[in-house]
């Protein structure tokens, strides 16, 4: 956050010009995502001249890659932590990113990082105050991510609304700080036609989204998953269990389907798992369906670790976060919630939360995303249910039948999972038997 005064008209007229365009697509060259991210691992911790945090870069990341917008503009760049989250994003929709900056040292540093992370041909860097330079945008612009001075939000934002493609999306910084103009810009950006805004509360910034018309409902805050990518990626050929390791007793395939079953014959020794050795599970979409039936539980393990040494009952125990699988409609016990099988937190988030595990360990929810009835009518009793979890950076965000269930954003020091395993389990004590059928995946950056 910074304050952007006026400044003399000769000194506007030097800088309200380009200062360095972008190359042309053609031009540009391929982004090495390795390189971005070895930029990002090695700054972590080092943005302190008024950037977002992390988490808040990733949610920038995510909204332009997710909704493909291509003309982004971003008021107040700083050092450039922010613009290079959204040049990331930019390199994988073929956009640009127009930035503002009032301060030339901070532009200066900010250009350097560009270009040290390989993403300076997707910035069109502009010096200058933002108060009058939003008034020149010509535009149109279909992402526009605001973080200068808090008191002129509203004013900002009726300069750029115009500009703003329907189906666009005008983001805001800190508002959660309750700095001078945030509430105002809040108020009004609620009250005019079209506009549909939410407020992202998984930092401690908290981040305003509001899209123009209902062309956006493709949005990270939209309660309905997005359509399928066309690149995912099969796990499982239907036929055997080429690329999955579990108890040849318990699994094996049926009518095309991954069947674990446990029988007073063959019972289960401990909560054992069939898991999938093709690779891991790190930032992730992965989709599916399941039907099991009530006599027991069963469960989704992802970014999980196996668990090979100490006094264990089988070869094939894991622990870490578990999409919960069962076949019954009353909260709480349903299929869905997150459970961390071997961990501390045991049921760490449930269906219908949306909810934050911070820095202290604790856990807020900040919202409610479907209620008892409503999941009561989602889910197919005794019937095959679709899956689909995105696991993107903190966030975890679980579907149902096409519905957002869960957003659990994990920040929890040494508790939170980046990475791991996927698996089936199989639960110990009453038989039981589960299935899964087309599984799929697509590694996200």
């Amino acid at each position: 956050m910074r304050t952007m005064v006026a400044m003399p008209v000769v000194w506007l007229m030097l800088f309200s010009v380009t200062q360095g365009q972008t190359s042309s697509p053609a031009e540009r060259p391929a982004v090495d995502d390795a390189k971005v991210k070895a930029f990002f691992d090695a700054h972590r911790g080092t943005w302190q001249d008024l950037n977002v945090p992390e988490s808040d870069g990733q949610l920038l990341f995510d909204l332009v890659v997710k909704n493909k917008y291509k003309n982004i503009l971003e008021i107040g760049t700083s050092t450039g932590h922010s613009t290079s989250w959204l040049a990331w994003a930019a390199s994988k929709t073929g956009g640009t990113v127009t930035t503002l900056e009032l301060d030339e040292g901070r532009r200066k540093q900010a250009l350097a990082n560009l270009t040290e992370s390989g993403l300076r041909p997707y910035v069109d860097s502009r010096l200058g105050d933002a108060h009058e330079l939003v008034k020149e945008l010509k535009g149109p612009f279909d992402f526009v991510f605001s973080d200068a001075d808090k008191e002129w939000y509203t004013n900002y934002f009726k300069d750029v609304y115009p500009k703003l493609c329907e189906g666009g999306c005008f983001t805001a910084h800190n508002i959660k700080m309750g700095a001078t103009g945030i509430q105002e810009f809040v108020d009004y950006v609620k009250t005019v036609p079209g506009m549909e805004t939410t407020i992202d509360e998984s930092s401690r910034a908290g981040v305003s989204i509001s899209y123009k018309g209902k062309a956006a409902a493709s949005s990270d805050d939209s309660t309905e998953a997005l359509a399928e990518p066309a690149d995912m990626q099969s796990i499982f050929n239907g036929k055997d269990l080429t690329d999955w390791d579990g108890d040849p007793r318990l699994w094996s395939v049926k009518d095309g389907a991954i069947h674990g079953e446990t029988t007073p014959e063959n019972a289960a020794q401990g909560n054992t798992f069939l898991i999938w050795t093709g690779g891991e599970t790190k930032n992730f979409e992965l989709r599916l369906s399941f039907r099991c039936n009530a006599a027991n539980n069963s469960g989704i393990q992802y970014r999980s670790k196996h668990i090979t040494e100490g006094n264990l009952r089988n070869k094939w125990v894991v622990r870490g976060y578990q999409h919960e699988i069962r076949n019954q409609v009353d909260l709480p016990s349903v299929a869905g919630f997150i459970y961390e099988e071997g961990g501390k937190r045991g049921r760490m988030c449930l269906v219908g939360e949306k909810a934050t595990w911070g820095e202290d360990g604790k856990k807020v929810v900040n919202g409610t995303l479907i209620d008892a009835d409503g999941y009561r009518n989602l889910f197919k009793l005794d019937d095959w249910n679709d899956v689909v979890i995105i696991a993107n950076g903190s966030r975890l965000q679980h579907y149902l039948n096409g519905r957002l269930i869960l957003d659990c954003t994990d920040n929890a020091p040494e508790l939170a999972k980046s990475e791991g395993i996927l698996a089936f389990q199989l639960h110990a004590g009453a038989p039981m038997w589960t299935e899964f059928k087309n599984v799929r995946i697509k590694q996200l950056p």
